[in-house]
């Protein structure tokens, strides 16, 4: 119970780091409005305010992991599905092949707190 408590804290702190890294990333097509990390099922779940969209999008990627290696990081996922079709469409068959080759995304260096915080979970 204790390490549920504390998995579900850490959980939340990472969450944030992942809102405001995201944020950054996308200020000028919208607003990531939550993030909740799943560690133990490895799973994130992210609610975005797209402008110009009516509705709230939801993403869920599911299987992530770090992997580390020769000073690089990379976060892996296993897959990811998106509340809106033709942006689900545009994730799979357009941004994951150019920027995310084999689902797996460079994890600049001074966001390696995160790395170390979710890999732990």
């Amino acid at each position: 119970m204790l390490k549920d408590i504390l998995t579900f804290g850490k959980d939340r702190a990472v969450s944030f780091l992942i809102l405001t890294f995201i944020n950054e990333k996308i200020k000028e097509y919208g607003e990531a409005k939550e993030i909740r990390l799943d560690s133990k099922n490895k799973s994130i779940y992210i609610q975005l305010y797209l402008k110009g969209e009516k509705e709230n999008i939801f993403i869920c990627v599911r299987g992530y992991k770090i992997i580390c290696s020769d000073k690089t990081n990379f976060f892996y996922f296993r897959e990811i599905s998106v509340s809106k079709l033709w942006i689900d469409k545009l994730v799979k068959n357009i941004i994951i092949p150019k920027y995310a080759l084999g689902n797996k995304v460079l994890i600049p260096k001074k966001y390696e707190k995160i790395i170390l915080l979710l890999n732990k979970g």
